[in-house]
């Protein structure tokens, strides 16, 4: 039976561990790589192209859609690693409706510059920038804010959540290391015990971020508007117990509902009817009541 010299073991125990932290690093630089492109949106929609500054440190590009006459502005916040492309169908929705639209890309996404996606971190800052921009252009309107994953997480972290009157919550993550570890698992089964912390801890050396700034649920406790939490029962991302932690943290007045059959995908999509029934009602109720402050 061939025998390797000690030597040749440690070597090659050495060499393995170099090519796991290689792939785990690998792994880190694409998750927080930004996510840069150009954005059209299509001519139907309408709407003025917008940039305003966020403390994040970034120029947010988005596209501003004027509401009639005393109605509500919707604020529309997109998932990671997409762009307010992913929010049209919503924005036609609600100017259907004669709403103020607000979709805008978050940093390192879409048209806005940015280092790194920061899953959370900086990204609520952009959300605080974005109510601040409606709020200057709409000065006598009800705010309403849909935040889709990270564009959630966004509305509720940081020092206080954004203050808008109403709020929609769509697959919104508990907290970063959850998040993490519900897509290893998917993935590598039980090898997640082992990646994840490494995954949570090189990540937050890139971004110079605590975990503690990036657990949602923790902050639903400083949500004091009414929320409706949304996610789909086979999501495996943000699976029915996180959705379920989340809805316990929240304040009154306070709705959870699931979509049946569906994963970690845009609900609107999946269920159009249901989805316009569910937020259309939602934001009549709290929103077009009193619309006028």
């Amino acid at each position: 039976m061939l025998r390797w010299p000690r030597k040749y073991l440690v070597y090659i125990g050495l060499a393995l561990a170099g090519v796991f932290a290689l792939s785990v690093y690998s792994a880190g630089s694409f998750l927080t790589s930004p996510y840069r492109t150009k954005v059209a949106l299509p001519d139907s929609l309408g709407g003025e192209a917008v940039r305003f500054k966020s403390e994040s440190g970034s120029l947010l590009h988005g596209t501003w859609i004027v509401g009639m006459p005393g109605r509500p502005v919707v604020i529309l916040m997109h998932g990671v690693r997409a762009d307010r492309r992913s929010m049209v169908r919503r924005a036609s929705f609600f100017k259907k409706r004669g709403y103020g639209v607000l979709l805008f890309d978050f940093q390192a996404h879409g048209e806005s510059p940015g280092d790194l996606i920061t899953f959370g971190y900086l990204e609520t800052r952009d959300a605080q920038a974005a109510f601040k921009f409606a709020q200057v252009q709409a000065p006598w309107a009800r705010i309403g804010v849909v935040g889709c994953s990270l564009g959630g997480a966004a509305a509720v972290l940081g020092d206080s959540p954004v203050a808008a009157d109403a709020l929609i919550l769509e697959s919104v993550y508990p907290d970063i290391r959850t998040a993490t570890d519900n897509r290893i698992k998917r993935f590598l089964g039980p090898v997640s015990k082992i990646l994840t912390p490494l995954f949570i801890w090189q990540v937050g050396s890139r971004l110079n971020a605590n975990e503690a700034d990036m657990r949602p649920v923790e902050h639903m406790a400083q949500v004091h508007q009414p929320v409706l939490i949304l996610s789909g029962s086979a999501d495996l991302h943000t699976t029915v117990a996180d959705t379920r932690a989340m809805f316990a943290a929240a304040n009154e007045p306070k709705r959870l509902e699931f979509f049946e059959g569906a994963k970690h995908v845009d609900l609107y999509d999946f269920d159009p009817l249901k989805y316009e029934g569910l937020v259309g009602g939602f934001f009549a109720r709290y929103l077009e009541s009193g619309a006028m402050k």
